[in-house]
């Protein structure tokens, strides 16, 4: 199956191309947690995860045409 990943900075260094937006095969019912470990994305740094727009967890299966952004936690006040 195919999905569309988009890495925001620092992530953006994990990418399989110079760019941060990228289409990406996947074996049917691949998790969010499951694509961050094939793209090498250290487990202990922090980060959100969106799937089609919505908050997602490690633990969410994804679909074919699932969009899934992957950003730092961001602190502000």
């Amino acid at each position: 199956m195919k999905v569309r990943v988009k890495l925001y900075s620092p992530f953006k260094k994990y990418s399989p191309g110079d760019t941060e937006e990228f289409d990406m095969e996947l074996e049917p019912g691949m998790t969010v947690g499951g694509l961050i470990k094939s793209l090498g994305i250290p487990q202990e740094m922090e980060r959100q995860f969106f799937v089609n727009g919505r908050h997602a967890k490690v633990t969410t299966r994804l679909s074919h045409c699932d969009k899934v952004v992957v950003f730092p936690i961001v602190c502000g006040g």
